[in-house]
């Protein structure tokens, strides 16, 4: 379906990126809420904790990198990497996400002004995440756009009328 494009997405995108990130949100506050009823708390109930957000933080990442292969604008030059390592890079986002989007619909009431603090704090934290990764992995931080995609917006979807993608 033609649309209007911003830096090569198609402009739709942006908005039902919100539905959907709220419905990993939600399927993740089932699973957690589950696990914190279920279980009596202690060192048992907070290492299932910590392995079902990891699980969930993966699987969520992963699933929306294979599904995402299949939209025509969208390719990986090495597809097994993508899946693999660049869902476990992804999936760093939901570790903090998942337990922090339980945190302010269950535990207290938050004001906007606190909602906004633990988001910024949440976006530091992944940023501290993946440079912690990054590090760990002798990676230098060189940064090289590399994507056809948004550099030439010819090649974003095909046939592309320089109008709509």
């Amino acid at each position: 379906m033609p649309s209007w494009d911003l830096n090569g997405v198609p402009i739709p995108m942006y908005l039902a990126t919100h539905f959907y990130f709220c419905f990993y949100h939600v399927l993740s506050n089932l699973a957690l809420r589950r696990a914190y009823s279920t279980f009596a708390s202690g060192r048992m109930r907070s290492a299932f904790i910590t392995t079902l957000v990891l699980f969930m933080a993966y699987v969520t990442a992963f699933m929306e990198s294979l599904t995402i292969s299949g939209f025509p604008c969208y390719g990986f030059k090495d597809r097994f990497s993508a899946y693999t390592l660049g869902s476990a890079f992804y999936g760093l986002y939901f570790i903090v996400s998942f337990p922090m989007f339980l945190r302010l619909d269950e535990f207290k009431k938050f004001s906007l002004f606190d909602a906004a603090v633990e988001a910024l704090a949440s976006g530091m934290a992944v940023l501290m995440l993946l440079d912690i990764v990054r590090v760990g992995l002798g990676m230098d931080l060189t940064l090289r756009l590399d994507r056809p995609c948004k550099l030439d917006a010819s090649v974003t979807c095909k046939p592309f009328n320089f109008k709509t993608c």
